[in-house]
């Protein structure tokens, strides 16, 4: 697997964690055989969101159900239009048993928003750094695109901080029942 960072606008890193280099300028569309992550570093404002979370295993269907109600309720109240769609899994499946696993189906909301709703809570996403990787999942598998993007941060420099490892859910892609879905993966870092 090939891995890019993004270090500036024109300069990209390719780690290759097998032989545990990094060439950078590289032309992002060569892949070498291999698979090219794009990573960018990003620094985002503080995120105030609306939310419904589902306890239990990760998977297509269970968060399809779940960002189905979160993202109706939304559009009940005009909400939908202006806000991002993402979602929040809190636990690592390889460490939390399946039936205490969390998933927060979330829709951005105003500043001064509260809920009206019992079963809508709200929480606020810290402002900081972020490492994002974009990326498509295939055929419902949510867990790979992490799974890669987490294998190439084990092996980097950088150091997790407080706050949520959590993924945008990039134009209506949650509405597709296939699980064909354009993502950006955000993971929160110092």
């Amino acid at each position: 697997m090939r891995i890019s960072l993004m270090v500036s606008p024109n300069v990209f890193c390719r780690y290759d964690p097998t032989k545990d280099e990094c060439s950078t300028n590289l032309d992002r569309s060569v892949h070498d055989g291999g698979e090219l992550l794009e990573i960018r570093i990003e620094p985002l404002t503080e995120l105030r969101v609306a939310y419904i979370r589902n306890v239990g295993p990760y998977g297509l269907s269970p968060t399809l159900k779940t960002l189905q109600r979160v993202t109706r309720w939304a559009h009940s109240r005009r909400l939908l239009e202006a806000a991002q769609v993402l979602g929040i899994p809190w636990h690592n499946p390889r460490v939390t048993p399946a039936e205490e696993l969390w998933y927060d189906a979330c829709v951005s909301v105003p500043e001064r928003f509260e809920s009206d709703h019992p079963s809508i809570s709200v929480q606020v996403i810290p402002a900081g750094s972020y490492l994002v990787r974009e990326c498509r999942a295939e055929d419902g598998d949510l867990e790979t695109p992490w799974q890669e993007f987490l294998a190439w941060y084990e092996k980097s420099e950088w150091e997790m901080s407080d706050g949520p490892c959590f993924e945008v859910y990039r134009n209506g892609c949650y509405s597709d029942p296939t699980g064909n879905w354009e993502l950006a993966l955000h993971i929160p870092v110092v």
